[in-house]
């Protein structure tokens, strides 16, 4: 799942925060100049910046999650990893263990079951979450 804001006409990675407001985020350093605040990120690969800024909703003219769901033989199901060509499928479809084994699934973990698929089986939807309004769009129906 992503996260996107609008504001000032510009797209951002975001985040709401506790107190209701929204976090931008960028990897350009040139938004220090627009009040953005410098982050570093240590970490094995290096030293990492982002750029965040704090705004309020009625700053952003758009504030938004987009996430996929995956459906496979009538259920949806999560996806754990994928291959150019195979998606690894993982749940436990009806929360009944036997769907699941009906269906081929193998136990991967001590509740969750999984499969790999081609991905040409699989029924992905992709949605847009409005978080001002809660409204939910397919973006692909």
């Amino acid at each position: 799942m992503v996260t996107i804001a609008i504001y000032q006409g510009e797209k951002f990675k975001a985040g709401e925060l506790d107190n209701g407001n929204i976090t931008l985020i960028t990897e350009d350093r040139d938004y220090l100049s627009k009040g953005f605040i410098e982050h570093a990120n240590i970490g094995r690969h290096g030293t990492e910046y982002v750029y965040t800024k704090e705004v309020t909703k009625q700053e952003v003219t758009e504030f938004y999650s987009e996430y996929e769901r995956y459906y496979w033989s009538g259920y949806e199901l999560g996806v754990r990893s994928q291959t150019e060509t195979q998606y690894e499928l993982t749940g436990t479809p009806d929360k009944n263990y036997k769907t699941a084994e009906r269906l081929g699934m193998t136990l991967i973990d001590k509740y969750e079951y999984g499969i790999w698929v081609n991905k040409s089986d699989v029924i992905v939807k992709k949605f847009r979450k409005n978080r001002l309004t809660g409204e939910v769009t397919l973006l692909n129906p």
